[in-house]
């Protein structure tokens, strides 16, 4: 089986408008107890990866999945809290990371997840299990971060001009956020990153994401923005130039982006901490906001 094969057939529920993937299901085999909650998991439960590949690079990388089963993706409420899972290397077989864990959230999204967090210390192929669900798990690449163009943790934020009210950048409309107006576009990036403040960098776009990620997480960024707005610069960008989402904008070329949300966190220096990919909630924007010193 190709690399890309091997992506392909691993179910997949990307982070929007740009996402590429198409959900992929597998069926199974003996049923196990989940970890908690009154749902239990078994082989014909598949992972479904929330989080693009070509955003990996080896060290702490964030892997937020859903459930799924023959039918569609699981938004029971009786889906366990708590997930347990491995990582393992599909060139050899060895387990690499044993004993992750996810806690379930999922806030005003329409389906849960359980964002794990683990260390993989080289590129490579690797696929995530999830205790008592199909074997078979999720495959991931991991990517030398020389051969990523995406911004990553420890990169300084690339310093572009962003839309604002005050220059539109032929955007129509300036955000496709529905029935109240964003605040979010006052500022641009460049700017933003000369007020030796956080920047809080949102590129999404609520009116064509694909799975509903999008607009929840403006919409928590709004309201942490009104929190905090003294001490980060809060900023949100569309995908799409035009009503018809026929043209991207600046945003998404200058910063090789191919699927959205995306959420870049930076320090008062610039240098980007966190990124936030395809799907998170209120708590993990708040947890990495503290991290930046931001609380």
């Amino acid at each position: 089986m190709t690399r890309r094969e091997l992506l392909q057939k691993s179910a997949t529920l990307g982070g929007g408008a740009m996402a590429l993937s198409a959900v992929v299901v597998a069926c199974g085999g003996d049923s196990k107890s989940s970890s908690s909650g009154a749902f239990a998991l078994d082989e014909s439960i598949v992972v479904v990866k929330r989080f693009p590949d070509s955003a990996l690079v080896p060290g702490e990388v964030r892997l937020p999945i859903s459930l799924a089963n023959d039918a569609s993706i699981l938004g029971s409420d009786d889906l366990p809290d708590v997930l347990t899972g491995k990582i393992v290397d599909l060139e050899t077989g060895e387990v690499v990371h044993d004993a992750i864990t996810a806690t379930k959230h999922q806030g005003n999204a329409p389906t849960p997840y359980w964002p794990f967090i683990a260390k993989i210390s080289e590129p490579g192929m690797y696929k995530i299990v999830v205790d008592g669900a199909n074997p078979d798990g999720a495959a991931m690449q991991i990517t030398a971060a020389a051969d990523v163009s995406l911004p990553i943790p420890g990169d300084a934020l690339p310093s572009v001009v962003t839309p604002t009210l005050d220059n539109p950048m032929d955007m129509d409309p300036m955000c496709t956020l529905t029935p109240n107006a964003c605040p979010l576009h006052r500022t641009s990036v460049d700017q933003a990153l000369k007020t030796g403040m956080p920047v809080v960098y949102l590129i999404g776009t609520p009116a064509h994401c694909t799975t509903g990620t999008c607009a929840p997480a403006l919409e928590y960024l709004i309201d942490i923005a009104a929190e905090f707005e003294s001490r980060a610069t809060f900023i949100h960008t569309e995908v799409y130039q035009d009503k018809g989402a026929t043209k991207v904008t600046p945003a998404v070329t200058d910063y090789y982006m191919t699927f959205e949300p995306a959420l870049f966190i930076t320090d008062s220096n610039g240098i980007l901490r966190v990124r936030l990919d395809s799907v998170f909630d209120e708590e993990e924007i708040r947890d990495a906001l503290k991290l930046v010193g931001v609380s």
